[in-house]
């Protein structure tokens, strides 16, 4: 179009280096990563010659402005400001895409997707190979993360999709010339990926994707037979197939929980959810005993570690259907005709992706997510654009330049004020600096307990207004034992034992390893004059601390456990014998 910053053609590649780039710069999860990109990326959008079609975007539009009422309804709505910037981003990229690549864009996508895998599986491979504790079987797929961090299944997401595709590429009749051998650095970095990380759920979808490839392809014999031979290999080397299923490591396995307690939070929330990015809210109040190291309910998790579940439990059941009903938009497939090669690799790509999202989250990264809905783009007919850019084009880029801009500004604010609070001398900015922190997000307990420390160490102190934010915050982490302790301990002060008892009672049955919970009810017992009861509660304490001692918990070096677990299995000495000398007397 006259008068474009940009053509078309280079419109496209833009789209394509805004992906490939993106994953590459760790999936773009750093909120001011996202910031500085999502804001480029509406530049660019706004300066494009040509827009989609209203009847592209129409159900993306939806979803979006879905989650935006969510996100009002909720009580934390700036904890969605991040996700629907992912949001409306993602579908503003995927309907460019759709508009503006063209056969050679499309082959372009397959091979820079085969490419950035291969680099992310060489990462992969060197990041753990390098690391110390390498020669430790079990924890290899943790040192795994390589460029997409934390965690290794970012990784192994992007080799789904990847290797998924390239099987479709293989088994197409009128494939790129020479594509194994293309191909080959790919496949053999990713099955030594598969096979250290043990990506169990990674794997059956790949298994998946291609084997549709195949059936679609008329390979239907082919699979059959490669399906009998992993049988054999499972049953001959099965010693190896046993430790590929992560046995060793069924403990720490919490997904089913997981599960279940997001389908608890979307029955308690079926409309509107719990709000974008408000996960973690819904999940304290169904969480389980984890039983990770000397504690119970120490887990939490931001993720529903299935992206249907976790969709359905921000946005309501209403935002699940709008975002499958926009993904199914975009897959329109022929049942019996073989498409072009690039488009059987987006299919496939499209198919093993979906299945691996279906027991676990990987969208939260913005680059994950345009990653999952290109294959949409190539899957598109050639599309007509739209006439030249309207205003409400310029309204819609304008709008989204400002959500990622500002997309970062909560987290940072919130923790400014945090760090301020903790940092301040003066008790009074100290309370106003974790009152600001909490406004800011006030369904964070943490937060509350932040200013219930505050108003504990104000001059003069405010133990009734600490109370009041202790009981918010156990009214929304139920299943945090110091918060209980916490409240008993403000209640000692006035000699309100019947309470400091049930208080005490409730943590001893949340962490029965909370020492100081353990304290407070032998003191309460003594209080009413239950002697025995207390004598049995101090041996029990007793018997507990020689327990953590076993465990090297008293060690100077305790940097294997968490400030939670020291915060439960804290022991007082002078606060045990004193409490023992009351039992005596």
């Amino acid at each position: 179009m006259r008068g474009s910053l940009l053509s078309s053609r280079t419109m496209a590649l833009v789209l394509l280096l805004v992906l490939f780039l993106g994953i590459l710069a760790g999936g773009l999860r750093s909120p001011a990563d996202w910031a500085l990109a999502g804001s480029l990326f509406w530049l660019a959008a706004l300066a494009s010659p040509q827009r989609p079609s209203w009847q592209t975007m129409r159900p993306w539009l939806l979803f979006v402005s879905w989650l935006a009422v969510c996100a009002l309804a909720s009580d934390q709505s700036l904890k969605s400001l991040p996700v629907l910037s992912r949001w409306a981003a993602a579908a503003v990229w995927l309907g460019l895409a759709a508009t503006l690549w063209q056969e050679r864009e499309k082959q372009y996508w397959f091979w820079g997707l085969a490419l950035i895998a291969a680099i992310l599986a060489a990462a992969s491979l060197y990041g753990g190979m390098t690391n110390p504790s390498w020669g430790n079987r079990s924890d290899r797929p943790e040192l795994m993360s390589g460029l997409l961090r934390p965690y290794y299944n970012y990784t192994i997401f992007v080799l789904v999709g990847a290797c998924a595709a390239a099987a479709a590429v293989l088994a197409h009749k009128q494939g790129p010339h020479r594509a194994l051998r293309l191909l080959a650095p790919l496949l053999v970095l990713s099955a030594l990926a598969f096979y250290f990380t043990r990506a169990r759920g990674g794997a059956i979808a790949l298994c998946g994707g291609a084997a549709l490839a195949l059936i679609r392809q008329g390979h239907g014999r082919k699979l059959l037979v490669a399906a009998m031979g992993v049988v054999l290999a499972a049953l001959l080397f099965k010693g190896t197939s046993l430790w590929l299923m992560k046995l060793d490591k069924s403990a720490v396995f919490k997904r089913p929980q997981i599960w279940k307690a997001a389908f608890q939070a979307v029955r308690e929330h079926p409309l509107a959810g719990l709000g974008p990015g408000n996960f973690e809210q819904g999940f304290r109040l169904h969480n389980f005993p984890s039983n990770y190291r000397v504690t119970n309910y120490q887990f939490s998790t931001p993720y529903a570690h299935s992206e249907p579940l976790h969709v359905a439990a921000e946005a309501g059941v209403p935002g699940l259907a709008l975002l499958l009903a926009a993904l199914a938009a975009g897959l329109r497939v022929p049942r019996r005709r073989v498409m072009s090669w690039e488009k059987e690799a987006a299919l496939a790509a499209f198919v093993a992706m979906s299945l691996h999202l279906l027991v676990d989250n990987m969208l939260q990264l913005p680059a994950l997510c345009l990653l999952y809905l290109a294959p949409l783009a190539v899957l598109r007919e050639d599309q007509e654009p739209a006439s030249s850019p309207s205003r409400a084009w310029a309204w819609l880029c304008g709008t989204g330049l400002v959500f990622a801009a500002a997309s970062w500004a909560p987290e940072r604010l919130s923790a400014f004020y945090e760090r301020n609070g903790f940092m301040a001398t003066d008790p009074r900015r100290r309370v106003e600096f974790a009152w600001r922190a909490m406004r800011v997000f006030p369904a964070e307990p943490g937060l509350r307990e932040g200013l219930a420390r505050a108003w504990l160490a104000a001059q003069p102190p405010n133990p009734e207004q600490a109370l009041r934010e202790l009981e918010r915050a156990s009214a929304l982490s139920p299943f945090n034992a110091i918060y209980l302790v916490m409240r008993a301990e403000i209640l000692r002060q006035n000699g309100q034992w019947e309470q400091i008892q049930a208080l005490a009672e409730r943590a001893e049955a949340l962490e029965p390893n909370c020492l100081q919970a353990r304290l407070l009810r032998a003191e309460a017992l003594i209080r009413a004059r239950r002697r025995p009861e207390a004598i049995a509660e101090l041996a029990e304490v007793r018997k507990r601390r020689e327990k953590l001692k076993s465990v090297d918990f008293y060690v100077p070096d305790r940097s294997r456990y968490t400030g939670f677990d020291l915060t439960i299995g804290a022991f007082d000495a002078g606060r045990f014998a004193a409490i023992e000398r009351l039992a005596y007397d």
